[in-house]
């Protein structure tokens, strides 16, 4: 039977100045160049690094083989009856990779990287003052959107601006760098978020619209790529032959953010859960079922096995 397809830092209450001009990217970083060029392109537009393997469509869901063209094959001297129920189920379609295969995508991304030397403390400076400024304009389309009646500023648009800034603190990582708050940025974004979260319901899955399957896809996705780079954090790196790790003070703080947050994100999906359940006997929502549980149950893996 065929299966339908499955669709040192700022203070919150302190002013900061935002750099009037975009940062540039550029690898040129080197100690020397203290001033930097005034007419740089936008960092998220021009030179941002080129997106990973880790973070592609290709690569962030178990496709079924080319080869197969997904059609289930009976063995010589069968019928399909004859096959067990287990075996004839089609290959799931999961939104994720499997942590561990995601992570050391996100390893050998870094070791392949080219080492640079260190940046400036003007160059750190302008870097920081960037990302506190994109953090508090999302900040403040958040709260611009709960004084409307209706929704304007979404869980998605909420993720499309998160990426860059997540990108931008993996790229300085992924030159060597040593942390110079980057650590207690992803644990401010992590805080963030749950409060975030808080405010929004998620679109029901049971429905089968394409729009609530690529919000999942997204909203995973997203947590998947925060939940390799903080690992690969707390597990340290090589930063120019010196290695360094988010200090165990951070880890404190993280702990009970991450849990938080993973709280919240399952709560969220609890309605789609039950109606999907209620529904399981159709083949679609039971294959959809169980690939929300497992999403659900790689949510923070990194993190939480190492804190």
């Amino acid at each position: 039977m065929e299966t339908p397809p499955t669709p040192e830092h700022v203070r919150a209450d302190e002013e900061v100045e935002v750099p009037s001009g975009p940062i540039s990217l550029d690898l040129d970083l080197n100690p020397d160049l203290e001033d930097g060029d005034e007419n740089n392109e936008n960092p998220f537009t021009k030179n941002t690094p080129q997106e990973t393997p880790l973070n592609t469509p290709a690569n962030t869901r178990n496709e079924t083989p080319a080869e197969d063209d997904g059609v289930r094959q009976i063995p010589e001297n069968h019928s399909e009856n004859d096959i067990d129920i287990s075996q004839s189920r089609f290959s799931i379609l999961l939104w994720t990779l499997p942590f561990d295969e995601a992570f050391s995508l996100l390893k050998k991304q870094f070791s392949e990287s080219a080492k640079h030397g260190p940046i400036s403390l003007s160059q750190q400076s302008k870097f920081i003052n960037y990302i506190d400024g994109e953090l508090l304009q999302i900040q403040r389309k958040f709260i611009k959107n709960q004084s409307e009646l209706a929704i304007t500023y979404s869980v998605s648009d909420l993720i499309a601006d998160l990426s860059p800034v997540i990108d931008l603190i993996w790229f300085l990582l992924q030159d060597h760098e040593s942390l110079f708050g980057q650590d207690e940025y992803y644990i401010k974004i992590l805080g963030d978020l749950d409060d975030w979260m808080t405010y929004y319901t998620f679109p029901n899955l049971e429905s089968r619209l394409a729009e609530a399957t690529a919000f999942s896809v997204k909203l995973f996705d997203f947590i998947q790529k925060i939940d390799t780079q903080v690992s690969f954090l707390i597990d340290g790196y090589d930063a120019l032959g010196e290695f360094t790790k988010m200090s165990a003070t951070a880890l404190v703080r993280l702990s009970p953010i991450v849990m938080r947050l993973r709280l919240t994100i399952v709560e969220k999906f609890d309605f789609s859960r039950a109606k999907l359940y209620a529904s399981r006997d159709v083949a679609a929502n039971d294959e959809l079922l169980n690939i929300l549980d497992v999403e659900i149950g790689r949510l923070f893996e990194g993190i939480l096995e190492r804190i």
